[in-house]
């Protein structure tokens, strides 16, 4: 159960405990890959309880992602639904989302990979989208317009590029657990 990928597009979800891809999304060379779930599972969505038994195992070489993403045909169309938790929990990838009036958002959010590199997530509508394409881009520095490399070192740091992004008050808050 190899998910081969069709260079689509992930929503970011932080709400879902799973990956989810819609069936009529799938290639074909996908199609023939699904099998059983290694845990089916019920799922309370927007659109009521759904039941999912089918998954497809995909891999993102460039960002050293990997997963089972639930296939089913009540999934959202035309873009997979990636679950932030998982990704932090089994990937070891991390994100920090802050305020960025220099974004056409507002906002900037960058993604670690795992493989140590990390870049900014395109922002649409208040929804962060990651693709596969764009990810390779930004992660080999050819340059797309969804994706910016960034310099910042960690989720810890109060500044991008020199600039404060966080006002101190709220940084020390924010970096200190212990209190």
């Amino acid at each position: 159960r190899r998910l081969f990928g069709k260079g689509r597009t992930w929503m970011l979800d932080s709400g879902s405990s799973v990956h989810l891809l819609r069936r009529s999304d799938l290639s074909k060379k996908e199609a023939k890959a699904v099998g059983q779930a290694s845990q089916p599972i019920r799922l309370s969505t927007a659109n009521g309880i759904i039941l999912a038994e089918d998954a497809l195992d995909f891999h993102i070489k460039e960002l050293g992602v990997h997963g089972e993403a639930m296939v089913t045909d009540d999934a959202p169309e035309g873009i997979g639904i990636w679950s932030m938790g998982q990704t932090v929990r089994l990937n070891k990838c991390s994100y920090w989302w802050y305020p960025d009036e220099s974004h056409p958002s507002g906002s900037n959010l960058i993604m670690y990979a795992p493989t140590g590199k990390n870049f900014s997530v395109l922002i649409e509508d208040d929804t962060p989208l990651v693709s596969k394409t764009a990810a390779a881009a930004a992660l080999t520095g050819a340059g797309v317009n969804d994706v910016t490399p960034t310099s910042v070192a960690s989720p810890t740091d109060t500044s991008l590029h020199g600039k404060e992004i966080i006002p101190e008050e709220i940084s020390k808050t924010l970096l200190d657990v212990s209190s």
